[in-house]
Order: structure tokens, then sequence, then C-alpha cells
């Protein structure tokens, strides 16, 4: 059995088994236009290659020197600077915006903008920011991501220290000598660090064993977090909570 390819003004017979390679030389020497080319390349993305294809690829290549204009092209097309991952020019880009805001995101192949069509996907931030939402945490895996927060500062910045209000310092200082405390902080020792439990005290005398904290303003927001705080600290230490918040005390004094 055999194939007439008529080209020109000329007939080329060809056996079955060597059709694509006689057409190949038959065209050789042939220019093709970029319209063309970026048609067959549109017509090969989202086709995955057989490990067969892929082997042969490899065995074509395999001790091919390369000159050093080629090499270059190579190093500049994978560096960050001039990586383009997505076609360019007149090749069609997949792209759709997010359907929480709106912002455009661009995919690489027809096959991830069908499925994520299909799914709804959100981009990256949205994913991430819903996903955390209403992810809720143990007070062992919260004790584990702060210890390993301080440990990765420390690493980076040596010896920390947490901010501290200069006018609470005094406070405590005063409320410490009208009650018989001696209270260890900012301004007097240093803030005293409960290191299993990745906390600093505002206050602490530990001949007494009596935690002193003093709330801002900004803590009325915040007052299931300070709670659940309090709770670990007596938990662990077993020792007296005192709490002094700056509201309650402007409107004594008022």
């Amino acid at each position: 059995m055999s194939l007439t390819v008529k080209k020109c003004a000329y007939t080329l017979r060809v056996r079955p088994s060597n059709i694509g390679e006689k057409i190949s030389r038959a065209k050789m020497g042939h220019s093709v236009s970029k319209e063309t080319i970026n048609k067959v390349r549109l017509a090969h993305i989202g086709i995955p290659l057989t490990e067969e294809h892929k082997q042969k690829i490899g065995l074509k290549h395999k001790g091919k020197i390369l000159s050093e204009e080629t090499k270059h092209k190579i190093s500049n097309s994978r560096t960050s600077s001039h990586w383009k991952p997505f076609p360019v020019d007149n090749i069609i880009e997949f792209k759709r915006n997010c359907p929480m805001c709106n912002i455009e995101i661009i995919y690489r192949k027809r096959k991830y903008l069908i499925a994520a069509i299909i799914n709804n996907a959100e981009c990256r931030h949205c994913s991430n920011a819903h996903n955390n939402l209403n992810k809720k945490f143990s007070s062992e895996h919260k004790t584990r991501l702060r210890l390993s927060a301080i440990k990765r500062i420390e690493d980076r910045n040596g010896i920390i220290w947490p901010n501290y209000n200069i006018e609470a310092c005094k406070i405590m200082e005063e409320y410490g000598k009208a009650n018989g405390y001696n209270f260890q902080h900012a301004e007097n020792g240093g803030e005293y660090f409960i290191k299993e439990l990745g906390y600093w005290v505002d206050g602490y005398d530990k001949d007494k064993n009596v935690v002193i904290e003093y709330y801002e303003n900004a803590h009325k927001r915040r007052v299931d977090k300070d709670e659940r705080r309090k709770q670990e600290i007596i938990e662990y230490l077993g020792c007296k909570f005192i709490e002094l918040k700056e509201w309650e005390m402007k409107n004594a004094i008022t």
C-alpha cells in the first residue's frame, strides 16, 4: 500500500510508515507565517505529552551542542525579569475576573480557565481570606503559632521586647506601693515573659505571685480575647490577676 502526495509540478510517492518524515522533507525550506505558527501552538496547548513522546524529544536533543546565543536566550527566558508565562502578541490569553474582588486573573492553560469557570474559583488572595475567615484553632495550636512567631523574630533581630505604655508603668507602680506589691514591669526590670505561653505581662510580683494588667481603651474591642489570655495565665501560674482599666479609672476620677 502506498500514498501519493502531490506538490507543485511533481508527485511524491511514499510508504504509510514514513508519511510524516517524507512530507516533512518535501516541505523543507518552505517558510511558515507567524499566524500559522500561532495556530499550531494554540492547537497543542493543554495536550499532555506521552512518556514515549517525552523520551523521543529527550533522545533527539541528547548530545546537541548549544551556541552561546542560544544559551543566553534560554537563561533570559528563565529569569523573573524576562520570563513570560502567558501567551503574548497575537496568541490568546486565558483570563477572567475574580467573582469576589473583580481583579483580573490570567491562566497559563485553557484547561485551567475552564476549571476555574466551572468551580467559580476566586483569586488567591480572596481564597486565602475566605478559607481562614471561619477557621478555629485550639488554644494549644495558637500557643505553638505564637511561640514560633516569637522565635522567628528573635532569630532575625535578637532579643525582643514588646512596646509598653509609660503612663501605665507609673500607675502600676503607684498601685503596687499602695497595696504592698513590688511589680516587675517595663520600667522596672522589663516585662515578665511566660515563655511556655508566649505572653508578656504588664506587671508581675513573683514573690506574691500576682499579675497586673493595664487595659487601654483599645481593649474594649478585644474583651473576649483578653479574657481567654487571662484564664490561660491564671491556669498556668496559679496566680492572682489584677485588671486596671483605663475607662473605669477615668470614670472614677470624674
